[in-house]
């Protein structure tokens, strides 16, 4: 009885029986046609290869496009590429080397099967592709199984279902189930064969899609039970299983699994010596089928059939035909079924001289089945050789090493106390700076306070308004009372603030200019422009940097104005700086104001904060006084430059 196994990306091994793909000569001249187009990428040109790998699977070509694939995806990671291009391209490395190890495994090359088949385990872990490198397990595991290195197959197969269940791929877990499945009927251990196998049907089941691969699967679970059930003789069981087996390899659509199926139904009732019903399977799966394995396989039935009804002629027929196709696909197992059957059927016809060859091919055929155990046991001994070598060396390498490493870990020792100390020393210093300039902040905010809320400015500004309630103008002492509050509310919450929109900042202008108009008798008049193109919700400047400059335009500019006094402030960006200037229409500056380091509170402290904020000690005002036409001072102006955030 033959174990079905689904396709492992790009490669498959049975271990009874070997599946042949049919190629679409359409499809490979269209890819091939596309493959000569110069300008395709490297990606779209080994998408392209890896589906000619697919389409001339194992026929005499597969070598030479799977070696294309992976010389043109060794050359893409040689280039510099993103991330994801690289993981692309070690994706088709890695399946060149399943792919190479099943072919190494062809040709009997075991060790470099077994090396090809890590190599590509180990570039799909390099990558994080977990899904990948489960069937890149169970491909080794398969292989392990063929050389009776059982142990390791099944662990593979099981490291295989560990990372499946993790990534909850039912597809995947099903396969690890029926491969585990194979691998004990392999052992003759059907009953654990078929708990796996009744596993995976399970899984198959639950997740079905109405796919014909969805049924295909099912058909080749199905089947596997089936066989499992006919090895230990439980033929209702293993009949239940072929005909479930049977409905789904119909609906799939793949006439190589129905004759499969056919053929195992029909050996079962010739077990059961309904050979009626056995003649009409066979004829019906040979109606599906020219495939040369299963075209074997069928002819072998039918000379079994015939050699339990005494029809010798037809058996020796049959039996002839199934030997030479089992010999040309090279099935050991169908050739000694055969072989003993016409040893049998030509001793009881008294044919010794047929009888005798048979003998003797049979004879033959043993030994070389002997040979290839003893070679599979050769080859475990060197895969066994090969690692205890491998870890040999290593402890060895490892023993070397252990002494420079100590020294190497007393010397690290020292230089991680000395970075430590150094990094103490470090931390501490930055410790006592952060503290230093804390406290130069505190002391700034405590000076901005003050020169906003100095005695004077508040007392006068409450003296005024309770002057205008004696004089009964409540209206107007309502008025400036808001303002008042609303100012000294601004400057207080705006004093926390290390920047404000620029908006705050002129309502807060606004408010103050209020309050000394009403302070100086309404002797001036004032006006705020801003610039149509400036955002001032978006643009955050340090609060209250311009106070001390409009108070000091007030107090010294118009200082000997009674009436008809004019304060102008402007906000305007140069080449995305930001610029503020407040004009006064007095007397203008005297020569020796008229310098950058002019040394009056306002101008002392906004030096200050700006050092602050931008860290620039080159700060400059600049300041000059306004002419006419005819070059007669009429007022006096400061400009400087205001640090900014824009906030989108």
């Amino acid at each position: 009885m033959y174990c079905f196994f689904k396709p492992i990306i790009r490669c498959i091994f049975l271990l009874s029986f070997l599946f042949s793909f049919s190629q679409d000569q359409t499809i490979v001249d269209s890819l091939k046609r596309q493959l000569h187009n110069p300008k395709i990428h490297d990606t779209t040109r080994l998408y392209i290869v890896a589906n000619l790998v697919d389409q001339h699977y194992l026929n005499d070509d597969y070598d030479q496009w799977n070696e294309v694939m992976g010389k043109l995806a060794l050359k893409s990671l040689k280039r510099k590429n993103n991330k994801e291009l690289r993981k692309k391209y070690t994706t088709y490395l890695a399946a060149y080397y399943n792919n190479l190890g099943a072919l190494h495994y062809r040709r009997r090359n075991v060790i470099q099967a077994n090396g090809s088949f890590d190599k590509s385990i180990a570039l799909f872990k390099s990558i994080k592709v977990y899904n990948e490198m489960s069937y890149a397990m169970i491909a080794k595991g398969i292989f392990l199984a063929s050389i009776n290195d059982y142990e390791k197959a099944i662990s593979c197969c099981f490291e295989a279902l560990k990372y499946f269940e993790k990534d909850k791929n039912p597809d995947g877990i099903s396969y690890a189930y029926a491969s585990l499945g194979a691998i004990y009927s392999n052992l003759n251990e059907h009953r654990k064969a078929i708990t796996y196998y009744q596993k995976g049907l399970h899984l198959a089941e639950k997740h079905h899609r109405g796919t014909p691969e969805d049924y295909n699967v099912q058909s080749e679970l199905n089947a596997n039970c089936g066989s499992a059930y006919f090895l230990l003789k439980d033929y209702g069981r293993a009949l239940d299983y072929f005909s479930k087996a049977l409905n789904d390899a119909k609906k799939s659509g793949d006439s190589i699994t129905t004759s499969i199926v056919l053929t195992k139904m029909a050996r079962l009732k010739t077990e059961e010596s309904k050979f009626d019903e056995a003649e009409k399977k066979l004829k019906e799966a040979l109606s599906f089928n020219d495939n040369t394995t299963t075209l074997a396989v069928i002819y072998v039935r039918f000379g079994e059939l015939y050699y339990k009804r005494k029809m010798f002629p037809k058996a020796d027929f049959y039996l002839t035909k199934g030997l030479d196709l089992a010999i040309n696909a090279k099935s050991s197992e169908l050739q000694e079924q055969a072989a003993e059957l016409l040893f049998k059927l030509n001793r009881e016809q008294n044919n010794f001289k047929k009888s005798l060859a048979m003998h003797l091919f049979l004879d033959k055929l043993k030994d070389s089945i002997n040979l290839d155990h003893s070679r599979n046991a050769l080859e475990r001994q060197q895969l066994k050789y090969s690692f205890e070598k491998k870890e040999y060396r290593y402890k060895l390498e490892t023993q070397k090493d252990k002494a420079a490493k100590n020294n190497i870990l007393i010397s690290l020792l020292a230089v991680i106390l000395l970075l430590a100390m150094g990094g103490w020393f470090l931390y501490r210093n930055a410790k006592q700076k952060q503290k230093l300039a804390a406290f130069e902040k505190s002391q700034l905010r405590q000076k901005l306070l003050l020169s906003q809320m100095n005695p004077h400015f508040v007392f006068n500004s409450i003296d005024n308004i309770k002057s205008l309630i004696y004089n009964k103008k409540d209206d107007q002492a309502v008025n400036y009372l808001t303002k008042f509050s609303k100012l000294m509310r601004q400057i207080l919450e705006h004093s926390n603030e290390n920047y404000i929109a620029l908006d705050e900042e002129i309502a807060l202008l606004e408010n103050y200019l209020s309050i000394q108009q009403l302070l100086h008798n309404n002797k001036f008049e004032f006006a705020i422009d801003v610039a149509l193109e400036m955002d001032t919700e978006a643009m955050y400047i340090p609060p209250m940097l311009t106070q001390p400059f409009i108070e000091n335009a007030i107090k010294h500019g118009l200082r000997n104005k009674q009436t008809g006094g004019l304060i102008q402030i402007r906000f305007y960006q140069i080449e995305q700086q930001l610029y503020f200037e407040v004009t006064d229409n007095g007397p203008g500056f005297e020569p020796s104001q008229r310098v950058d380091n002019h040394k009056s509170l306002g101008v002392t402290m906004t030096r200050e904060r700006l050092q602050h904020y931008t860290k620039n000690k080159n700060f400059s005002l600049q300041i000059e006084n306004v002419l006419n036409s005819e070059q007669e001072v009429v007022g006096a102006k400061i400009v400087f430059e205001i640090p900014y955030i824009y906030e989108n």
